[in-house]
């Protein structure tokens, strides 16, 4: 798979903190799962009803608020070594964008994969324990992982 490439009814493109998840996955077999995994699944997958909705600000959205146009991002666990991708629908200009770069035509839907997290993350101590404050949930934690300010 390229960072940018065409799928099996949509496009995935790759932003830098995905790149590194699977250019660092040294087992050929462990990419190629991931790869056909992120082709297959973000598009009514077989884990769409576990899917998690987020809006702009990284608010999960429950129940009536998941049909509003403010759902933006989605957590989507994949059947792959229990890795969840973090993603969002690629917009018009951005597909146009895509076959302009690639020379070629592209699926009219995509998915941009914003990270790819490993199960274990949700295990990982934090520096200072829990004397570092309280727990980031939530919005925090989306906001963290697209490089916004919590403020």
């Amino acid at each position: 798979m390229t960072h940018n490439g065409e799928s099996r009814g949509y496009e995935v493109a790759l932003g830098p903190a995905a790149i590194r998840i699977i250019d660092g996955l040294f087992d050929p077999a462990d990419r190629d799962d991931l790869e056909y995994a992120l082709q297959t699944e973000l598009v009514a997958g077989p884990n769409a009803d576990k899917e998690s909705h987020f809006d702009r600000e990284g608010q999960p959205l429950f129940g009536h608020n998941l049909d509003s146009a403010d759902a933006v991002y989605t957590a989507t666990p994949l059947s792959v070594h229990a890795y969840t991708v973090v993603h969002r629908a690629l917009t018009k200009d951005e597909l146009d964008r895509l076959a302009e770069e690639q020379y070629r035509s592209t699926h009219n839907r995509g998915r941009y994969v914003i990270d790819i997290l490993a199960a274990e993350l949700a295990f990982t101590r934090r520096p200072g324990g829990l004397a570092s404050g309280p727990v980031r949930t939530g919005g925090a934690v989306l906001r963290r992982l697209l490089g916004e300010s919590d403020d």
